[in-house]
């Protein structure tokens, strides 16, 4: 009886109740955005609408969060080079550099520190990656096939997003 009255006293200020819960929560979010970003030794990048990414350092956070210790990449994307090519021997490290650029852009788009150097900058973008292989037997598509369509589809995205912003088209293997 007396935890039903509890309750029924309780329950006339259950607006209130309901907007400290989802205030605690929202803080629990920020500190454990900021603690992630401690452990990775991130810094809050510059943000803007241009386009650009410029992180020096860059280093994949999964990585660092398994705590191994990456080789850090610099990453340049600006109105004057929009393509970044990443070229060289297999097992040489250019996937990573590419999910890290990605990453970077959704980590920026969720207001969590990146792990770069200080004065780094990432602005929005609209991610889109064609990341692995896209044969199917059943669908009668080559690995080169399946790349083809889904770069079709991207580009179709990336120009219908034009107006609202820029893409970061990551193309891995093509």
């Amino acid at each position: 009886r007396v935890l039903f009255d509890m309750c029924q006293a309780i329950s006339q200020y259950r607006e209130e109740v309901k907007e400290g819960v989802m205030a605690v929560a929202e803080v629990d979010v920020i500190n454990a955005k900021a603690k992630i970003g401690a452990r990775i030794g991130g810094v809050v990048p510059a943000i803007g609408t241009e386009g650009k990414m410029i992180c020096e350092n860059a280093k994949h956070p999964v990585l660092l969060l398994r705590g191994t210790e990456p080789v850090g990449n610099d990453i340049y994307l600006s109105e004057d080079a929009t393509a970044l090519v990443i070229s060289g021997p297999n097992a040489g490290g250019k996937t990573i550099v590419l999910k890290t650029a990605g990453l970077f852009a959704l980590m920026v788009r969720h207001s969590l520190p990146v792990p770069a150097r200080d004065g780094a900058r990432v602005d929005m973008f609209n991610v889109m990656a064609d990341i692995g292989d896209m044969q199917t037997v059943s669908g009668d598509l080559s690995t080169f096939s399946g790349h083809l369509v889904v770069c079709r589809e991207m580009l179709a995205e990336a120009a219908h997003y034009k107006e609202r912003g820029h893409s970061l088209v990551l193309l891995d293997e093509v």
